[in-house]
Formats: C-alpha cells, structure tokens, sequence
C-alpha cells in the first residue's frame, strides 16, 4: 500500500514509478526490503517520576503591624523515562539516497520521519536526579486596617524535563532544571466596595526550558538566562448591590537574555520570547438578581493580548486578541441550573497555535 501511495506522489513529481525498486538495488538491498512486513514503528513510552517536597514556614510579628514571614522547601525528584519501538525499523526511513543516480536522490524528501531512537541508547541515559533547596523571605507591612504593602525575595526550582514525542531527536530529549530568583512587592486594599491588589515583580530564570516545534514533534532546550519584569493591576468595584466591576491589566517585559544555542545558526539572544503579550487586560461585568426564588445573573467580558509571536521558530507568524464573551443563568431552588453563553461574539479571528 505504502509503496503505491509513494509511486504515485513520485510520478506526480516526474520521477518513474519504479524509484523504490531501482534505489533498493542501486543500494544493493533485496527487492521487497522498503516497507517490509512487520517493519515500521509502533512506540511504546514510559515516564515515572517520583517527587519529595519537604517545606517549613515560620512568621515572626516584629510589631502589631509588621510581620517577617521566611520559608524554606526542599525538592528531591528523579525520573526514568523509556522509548522504544515494538517493530523492526523500516529500511526505508534512514536510506541514504544522496548518492544515487538520476531522480532517485529525490526520494530523501519522503523520509518524514527518521527511525526511532530508542532510550536509553549509548549516547543517552533514561534517568534523571535532581535536589534543590529553595528560600522565600516576605515582608508584610499594614499602615491601616484596609492597606497591607508587602516586598518578597525567594527563589524557585523546576526538575529537569523529558520529551517523549515521536520524533524526538537525540540531543534535544532532555532539559536541564530551572533555578529561579524572584522579587516583587505590592500593595492590597479592601475597603467596603472596592478592592485593589498592585504588584511589581522582577523574575530572572537560569536554564530556562523551552519547548520547541519542530513540526513533527517537540524539542526541549534550555536558554542560559530568561528575564520578566513587569506589573499587574486588579480591581474589584461593586458600585450598587449585585452589580461586580472587575478590571485587571498586565505589563511583562520578558526577554531571553542569553540563547544562543536556540536551534543551528539562530540566536535568540536579547529577544522577547514567543508566546507572552507585552500588554493583557480583562474587564468584566456580572450583575446578579433574582426572579421570584431564583437566583440569576448576566455577565459579559472583554479579554485582549497584544500582538505576540506564536512560536520562537516560526517567524512572524503573531496573533492579537480582542474578544467579547457574554453568558446569563439561572439557579433553581430544586437544585437545577441553566446557563446561556457565548463566546468570541465579535468574531476575532487569531491563530491558537503554530508548529
């Protein structure tokens, strides 16, 4: 079946239909040896991964309204992972048509997938063991009843990953974990009607992992440094009984500030990752109300994102988001709900992924 789906694509592009006969000789390989019986690939994947977390905190009242809160959490986790392939490769898939006479070297741009590298192999081990002992030191200061400001200074960790795509390629199976350093600090009021939460933050991230598309599956790479700094802004108003106001605006500043090994002769060095919007904000609005004993409510949304890249490795292909979404429902005293939404209804258009 195989082979005849191939001669055809093969004629289509002008190569004579007799291409996989005339390379299996050429190469000096049996008739028959392409696509045989019980070659091909048939993946099996395994991952177990077995986490400890230990985590202390303690908080300390200087005064009657400033407490100093310090953590500690200790992370110990290994993980063993498997690959392998339940039949023989096929001959076909890691051919070396480069050399052949005539047409035939075009065969190589139906190689779409290369034989799979089992793991563990010689070049890779299957396991990974990683321990860190990450720290948090928080500040919390409340001038009035209403206002708590705060400042934090910890640090984070993330084990190293594994990717058990199909066409996962040695090398690029693997990242190694992440340290994080975080400082932020913030304000959060509560008054009768009205809440506001403020923060500033700056995040540097060391090894970063980034998944990479690589159109037939995925890549793990680590960027030496990732940096983020940025503010969000929340707001909750409730002007009249049953009526929520609530407002939220994002400012991230990201960069890789050190990736130079992204993908062969490509350095992302000083550039915004893909994937995160300078700008995002969110408004909402629910009024609630009751019919008789009922309990109902309308609402209606409005989410954006600035323009973003989708991918680190498919150019400029961006998105922007501007979307309005509505919903109403009613709660019965039975117990029963029904709910009416909508989403998307100015019909924004944007691309939710890219390989």
């Amino acid at each position: 079946y195989f082979q005849a789906v191939i001669n055809a694509a093969l004629g289509a592009a002008g190569v004579p239909p007799t291409a996989l006969d005339d390379a299996e000789a050429a190469l000096g390989l049996a008739p028959g040896t392409f696509f045989a019986p019980g070659t091909g690939s048939f993946e099996q994947f395994a991952h177990r991964d077995d986490s400890i977390s230990v985590f202390t905190q303690l908080d300390y009242e200087l005064t009657d309204n400033l407490t100093l809160t310090g953590g500690l959490n200790f992370t110990s986790d290994k993980k063993k992972v498997e690959l392998s392939s339940r039949l023989a490769p096929d001959a076909f898939s890691n051919a070396d048509f480069s050399g052949l006479p005539g047409a035939l070297p075009l065969l190589a741009a139906l190689q779409f997938i290369p034989a799979l590298v089992p793991l563990p192999n010689a070049n890779e081990t299957n396991r990974s063991s990683n321990q860190d002992l990450a720290w948090s030191i928080r500040a919390s200061w409340k001038p009035i009843p209403q206002l708590n400001i705060y400042a934090i200074a910890a640090t984070g960790f993330k084990a190293a990953s594994w990717t058990l795509s199909r066409d996962s390629r040695v090398g690029s199976r693997f990242a190694k974990p992440e340290d994080t350093m975080l400082f932020e600090i913030g304000a959060k009021a509560r008054f009768d009607n009205l809440s506001i939460n403020l923060a500033l933050f700056d995040q540097t991230i060391k090894n970063f992992q980034s998944t990479v598309s690589t159109g037939r599956g995925f890549a793990f790479l680590n960027a030496d440094k990732q940096s983020s700094r940025g503010f969000e802004l929340e707001t909750n108003w409730q002007p009249v009984r049953g009526l929520s106001l609530v407002n939220s605006v994002t400012y991230l500043d990201a960069l890789y500030d050190s990736f130079p090994n992204f993908m062969a002769g490509i350095d992302l060095s000083g550039q915004r990752p893909a994937g995160i919007p300078k700008w995002s904000a969110t408004s909402a609005a629910t009024y609630d109300f009751t019919i008789g004993q009922w309990r109902a409510f309308v609402r209606g949304d409005y989410h954006y994102e600035s323009k973003t890249r989708l991918q680190d490795n498919t150019g400029a292909l961006a998105r922007t988001i501007n979307e309005f979404n509505a919903s109403m429902g009613v709660d019965f005293d039975n117990g029963f709900q029904l709910q009416l939404w909508a989403r998307n209804l100015t019909n924004d258009k944007y691309y939710v992924g890219a390989t």
